[in-house]
């Protein structure tokens, strides 16, 4: 899809972002979805847009899929609820007549890292004449902060992160790249993970996959900022250029707010995790599919049918 029209800085360098939809079901997103692009050209206004027609026969196919999935990551364990929305998604597949296979662990770590050092890699001054004049959430201001640290002067404020925000985050909260160089050998770290990735995918001859969107339910309003580099399992898409979806499966309920008192906490953003695992009966409870790129088709046909299959009450 094309970005004119949309007001930013410069996309940063290796990380894919674009706009999407939002509506009351998946099956109405995804035929909004086949709509936009079944009418619009997007080639013919944008020229560094793919010109690629959408795919009916895809998107109407009744072939059985081979769905990846997981339910937790070992640097942000998701919390019960979480595990159990993925556990219904998961039984819904098969009850769809699809197959369905674990994906094995990644190096959540290094995606995490390659993701904040291509976004600080500008210490933030292509943002900040965007932000001039304009009122600034405060749960921005940490970005305007730490981005603008100099590689040099980084260690200077990691006492100060440490007490804010805990270890994981002190290890991934610091630009590191002062040089075109450093610039080019961690996009060379980018295609080493998006290329090990495929594979893993390939390997197990997966046509979509199926994990948390994030680790707990919604984060209380105070907490937006501190969390951001919980979101691994969303920004790692936007890194390497995949296609996802989120769709609510369940609601957090009583039972999963006691099995909460056995989540184990080693970081400050664990006890935050835990925090939004508590007084939040209620609160839907999502699961994301993700295709290979330019998968759009596939990614709405099983959005569609989770979604139907799900009867998920708003």
């Amino acid at each position: 899809m094309s970005r004119r029209g949309l007001v930013g800085a410069l996309r940063p360098i290796g990380i894919f972002g674009t706009w999407g939809l939002m509506g009351k079901d998946g099956a109405f997103v995804a035929e909004a979805t086949k709509a936009i692009f079944s009418a619009a050209d997007f080639h013919a206004c944008d020229p560094e847009v793919p010109p690629l027609s959408w795919n009916d026969s895809v998107y109407l196919s009744k072939k059985a899929l081979r769905v990846g999935w997981f339910d937790s990551i070992s640097l942000f364990p998701s919390t019960p609820g979480v595990k159990r929305a993925v556990a219904q998604a998961v039984a819904a597949f098969e009850a769809l007549g699809h197959e369905v296979v674990a994906f094995p662990e990644q190096n959540w770590m290094e995606v995490l890292d390659i993701f904040v050092q291509l976004l600080f890699a500008d210490q933030g001054k292509c943002t900040d004449p965007l932000l001039d004049g304009e009122t600034v959430d405060k749960e921005l201001l940490w970005y305007r902060s730490f981005a603008a640290v100099p590689p040099d002067q980084t260690e200077d404020r990691c006492p100060e992160l440490q007490r804010q925000f805990g270890s994981i985050a002190v290890q991934h909260s610091f630009g590191k790249l002062s040089s075109c160089t450093d610039l080019w050998k961690k996009m060379m770290e980018r295609s080493v993970f998006v290329n090990t990735f495929y594979q893993n995918w390939n390997s197990n001859g997966l046509d979509l996959l199926l994990c948390p969107v994030y680790p707990s339910p919604a984060p209380k309003t105070e907490q937006v900022g501190i969390i951001t580099f919980s979101m691994v399992l969303t920004l790692m898409f936007n890194v390497m250029d995949y296609p996802a979806a989120a769709v609510p499966v369940t609601r957090q309920t009583q039972e999963d707010e006691l099995d909460i008192a056995n989540y184990s906490c080693t970081d400050k953003i664990h006890d935050l995790i835990k925090q939004n695992g508590r007084d939040a009966v209620g609160l839907p409870l999502g699961v994301q599919l993700v295709a290979l790129p330019y998968g759009e088709e596939l990614l709405c046909r099983a959005l569609a049918e989770l979604s139907n299959s799900l009867k998920y009450k708003y």
